[in-house]
């Protein structure tokens, strides 16, 4: 099996997550690249999918041509980009409580975090 070395480029925090703006990865398709992406920098495949699935609001290009299938085949040089979501990206909610008594008016004490769509996780401060 031949390998297929792409070059990846990285915007915005994704640069940050990488310590890099670009590096190159094997992967016959996108998404094998992106994969392996994930496993070398587990925190940057953690920005860019989920589940192997690309993030809401993540773009990814070959080319210059946006690419929504991941099995996408990759040649020798392609070169893949990748944004992360850029101002009104969408973000999970959450709600922060406040103690209203005891001289302790104000004080943040907790927080409820969506972890996923429709899973709620309450994180008590010092947790």
């Amino acid at each position: 099996m031949i390998e297929i070395m792409a070059l990846v480029k990285l915007y915005a925090n994704l640069r940050k997550l990488a310590g890099t703006k670009e590096l190159s990865i094997t992967g016959a398709s996108v998404g094998a690249a992106l994969n392996e992406l994930a496993k070398q920098n587990p925190a940057l495949g953690a920005a860019i999918l989920l589940n192997g699935v690309l993030r809401p609001y993540v773009i990814v290009t070959v080319n210059g041509h946006t690419v929504i299938d991941l099995n996408t085949p990759l040649a020798e040089d392609d070169v893949l980009a990748v944004f992360p979501p850029i101002a009104g990206g969408f973000s999970l909610p959450s709600i922060i409580f406040l103690q209203g008594e005891g001289g302790m008016e104000g004080k943040e004490v907790g927080e409820l975090r969506m972890e996923r769509i429709g899973e709620w996780r309450i994180k008590e401060n010092g947790e």
